[in-house]
């Protein structure tokens, strides 16, 4: 009976593994942005988006998929330390 309350405590991790990859997707490239205003780093051709003479966003293309699989390696991992 151990097993199957162990079990039934882990199976909402699918829901919890897409919303972080929505949210990851979404708002990394706006933090990768502080890193190109403040100068630490350059895109040789970044994504700009930009609304009149305000600058929203700066970053690569590539930034959004990078930081979906961070955000589900934080849920795997989070999900394999629990008790």
């Amino acid at each position: 009976m151990g097993n199957s309350n162990n079990t039934s405590s882990r199976e909402p991790w699918l829901p919890f593994l897409a919303l972080m990859g929505v949210e990851s997707a979404l708002l990394g490239p706006f933090l990768d942005d502080f890193h190109g205003r403040t100068g630490v780093l350059v895109y040789r051709e970044p994504v700009s988006v930009d609304v009149g003479s305000l600058h929203i966003l700066g970053s690569a293309a590539w930034v959004s998929y990078v930081f979906v699989g961070s955000g589900g390696c934080f849920v795997c991992v989070s999900q394999s330390e629990s008790p």
